[in-house]
């Protein structure tokens, strides 16, 4: 695109969706926008599997709803946890299932539940619990992006239903560049992330990212790219997926 031009679409856009619609109405047609543009309207039809962390994932859709599955290997025994929608979650040790108190349940469902949460966004968005804002424009590093918040109500939000969310999508492809969320869990804080290593697999847009962290724990969220930008954030973790396939179904 031209480069005169391409800030003036820009500036139109913003204008039109300003104008004409509430922040929850624009929230939404972003966010569906931005799914289409990572070809994550594929995840209703196919599965998916990855590798994470010397753990294997997989992610099965069907009229059952879906089911979350981790396999891995410990101290010589095949493990696999399963979540299903709904919350029902079981671990099986060597094809036999384990008993487990509700408390390691609840815990290793929820951090089975989080990989597979950020795996799959911009798509999770669009979850029934999950309630959207449009924040307004923003420029990183010169290139335009929306700012789409997001929380969650108490019922169907999970244990962490408190957590807030920042979206950044580019103005221009319409794909999520940047996100940034506040956690309570485990003392709680606050993180930046930045996606890298993007790339396509049978049409689906699957990214990595860098994770970064603010000296202070109560910066506020919409601050953080600029800290970023300034090289004021503590890079914490490099997220990477591997072996990634998507799963086409007859």
């Amino acid at each position: 695109m031209n480069l005169f031009w391409r800030p003036l679409c820009v500036v139109i856009i913003l204008a039109g969706l300003s104008c004409v619609h509430d922040p929850e109405t624009i929230a939404q047609s972003l966010v569906d926008q931005s799914i289409e543009a990572h070809g994550q309207d594929q995840l209703t039809t196919n599965d998916v599997s990855f590798r994470f962390r010397d753990k294997k994932y997989l992610i099965n859709r069907g009229d059952h709803g879906y089911i979350y599955e981790r396999q891995f290997v410990d101290k010589g025994d095949s493990i696999i946890d399963r979540l299903h929608r709904g919350g029902d979650f079981e671990r099986i040790r060597n094809k036999k299932p384990v008993q487990l108190p509700d408390s390691l349940k609840r815990s290793y469902a929820n951090s089975l539940n989080s990989v597979l949460y950020f795996f799959q966004l911009p798509y999770v968005l669009n979850d029934p619990s999950a309630n959207k804002r449009y924040v307004g424009p923003s420029l990183i590093k010169g290139r335009p992006y929306f700012v789409v918040a997001v929380t969650f109500d108490q019922e169907g939000g999970g244990d962490d239903y408190e957590d807030e969310y920042r979206y950044w999508i580019d103005a221009e492809n319409l794909r999520m560049d940047f996100l940034a969320y506040r956690y309570h869990t485990n003392g709680g804080g606050v993180r930046f992330r930045v996606a890298r290593n993007q790339r396509s697999y049978g049409g689906v847009w699957v990214q990595d990212y860098d994770n970064y962290r603010p000296q202070r724990a109560d910066t506020p969220l919409d601050s953080l790219a600029v800290f970023w930008e300034r090289g004021a954030l503590q890079k914490v973790s490099h997220i990477s997926k591997e072996q990634v396939r998507v799963l086409m179904r007859n």
